[in-house]
């Protein structure tokens, strides 16, 4: 038993070895874009501004890309529409949406090369000058781990692992 479970292991240390070369050079690949694009906070309100940024070389050094905006009364929202990608071809991008803007706005930017659409949902919000102060996060309602849990769990693994090496030495000397 203790043979085919170390075949097995050898096997397919063997297979990842053999892969390894393979995965890593499409790493260099110039034919592979990275998937660099983050957009920070996909979903905010009225008042609060989306972020689009794009990781090095996603854009083409220095490439102008123009940013267009579509949704529920977009005229009102607030975003550059042309950026310059960076040396590296990176870019970072902004939107706020309209004061009364609700409901999915697609921000495109495209280019020469590319294009990519960032969707940002915007949901609506009664009074945008809340007090920040205010601590709005879940109730601590005292659904956490006991530690007697731990407690139990620790003694069990080491019952099973003493009943594991008893069972072994029994066997060893049969």
């Amino acid at each position: 038993m203790l043979k085919k479970n170390i075949v097995v292991l050898g096997i397919a240390l063997g297979i990842m070895a053999l892969g390894a070369p393979a995965a890593a050079s499409a790493v260099d690949d110039p034919y592979v874009r990275p998937a660099a694009v983050s957009i920070d906070d996909a979903a905010i309100s009225q008042c609060e501004t989306s972020t689009i940024s794009f990781g090095a070389r996603y854009w083409v050094s220095g490439e102008t890309v123009a940013v267009t905006a579509a949704g529920a009364r977009v005229a009102g929202a607030s975003f550059t529409p042309s950026v310059t990608a960076g040396a590296d071809g990176s870019l970072t991008a902004t939107f706020q949406p309209p004061a009364d803007g609700e409901g999915v706005y697609d921000i495109t930017f495209t280019s020469a090369t590319q294009s990519y659409t960032a969707p940002i949902t915007v949901t609506p919000v009664a009074n945008c000058e809340a007090d920040p102060q205010v601590d709005q996060a879940l109730a601590l309602t005292g659904g956490g781990t006991s530690p007697w849990i731990y407690g139990i769990g620790g003694g069990l693994l080491v019952a099973g692992s003493a009943l594991i090496t008893v069972t072994v030495l029994r066997r060893r000397q049969a």
